[in-house]
């Protein structure tokens, strides 16, 4: 037969011996691992998986998102000697914040640590923004945000330009729950407070500041990665509603407000002064809601969450043994 091929053996005789093309070669690969020999066959090109691959991202599968980042935001009236307030503030809640802005610190630049971080649990740091006019005799204005220590929270390169704003102030972060400074996923945050003021001049140079803030952090907001929370005092005609001139700037930048209820309650008025700003249209910014500051401000507290596409780094922890 062809598989087959006569030879001369040893004692003269002819016999039959198989040749090669009587086996079928395909190549294979023998991997050495931890666990010993293993087979892995050869990849191979596949129709179907190619297919199946195309129908996945015509889909619109995306990557499983990170955990929601608990925020909060305070007019504190101060957090000078008001320590354990905040920071029960942060802790009582379920889940605890993981993020707590703040206006109206009333902090000062030549403050001792002692001051500035004793609102700061354990596990948490904290970025002070002091109004460069105050002083420990002439307290006032201040922003700060205080966050858990597996989030990175970093000024905003474009803080200094923000900064010439005489209308409100603004504390400019780069918030990264990845714990980097590099991730795709790094929010911009802008603290805001704005000082009381009825007058038109006042108003409206306030919403032209304004405006030019959103257009600085444009390219943050049309990625839906810009959230502002503060304290606006631009209350409306009633306790649930804003200035419509500050609703027509928002909607002409494709922002949405969240906080729909009042914010700071007197024995006389209610007033909705306190907001939560992100990107129309977007469902990261969730569950915002108004509750009792308990006599730590005479604000509200506000809180939410914020979705993000990154998880956190994994937490390593450390333990010590000893022979007994």
């Amino acid at each position: 037969t062809e598989s087959c091929a006569p030879v001369l053996g040893l004692s003269g005789m002819s016999a039959v011996i198989p040749v090669h093309t009587l086996y079928c070669m395909r190549p294979s690969h023998v991997v050495i691992g931890r666990c010993g020999e293993f087979f892995r066959p050869k990849p191979r090109c596949s129709p179907s998986s190619a297919w199946l691959s195309i129908l996945l991202l015509l889909s619109g599968i995306e990557v499983n998102p990170g955990p929601s980042v608990n925020f909060g935001f305070i007019n504190a009236h101060s957090v000078v000697n008001k320590g354990p307030l905040i920071i029960d503030l942060i802790e009582s809640r379920t889940p605890r914040l993981d993020m707590l802005a703040v206006c109206e610190t009333w902090i000062a630049n030549d403050d001792p640590d002692a001051i500035k971080l004793d609102c700061m649990p354990a596990g948490y740091r904290v970025v002070h923004r002091p109004r460069p006019a105050a002083t420990t005799t002439t307290r006032g204005g201040g922003l700060c945000v205080i966050y858990r220590d597996t989030l990175s929270v970093k000024v905003h390169p474009r803080q200094r330009s923000v900064d010439r704003y005489g209308s409100f102030e603004c504390q400019l972060v780069s918030v990264d729950v990845g714990g980097g400074s590099h991730s795709k996923d790094c929010d911009t945050v802008a603290i805001i407070y704005r000082p009381p003021s009825s007058s038109s001049s006042s108003l409206e140079r306030f919403y032209d500041d304004f405006a030019d803030l959103l257009v600085k952090v444009g390219d943050a907001v049309d990625t839906d990665q810009f959230v502002a929370l503060g304290d606006f005092n631009c209350g409306g005609d009633d306790s649930t509603s804003i200035r419509t001139e500050l609703t027509t700037l928002l909607e002409a930048n494709h922002l949405q407000q969240h906080v729909t209820s009042a914010t700071r309650t007197t024995a006389t008025t209610s007033s909705l002064l306190d907001l939560v700003i992100n990107r129309a249209g977007s469902s990261r910014v969730s569950e915002v809601a108004v509750t009792s500051s308990h006599d730590a401000s005479d604000h509200d507290l506000i809180s939410g969450q914020i979705a993000t596409r990154t998880r956190p780094p994994r937490q390593v922890q450390t333990y010590s043994f000893r022979n007994l």
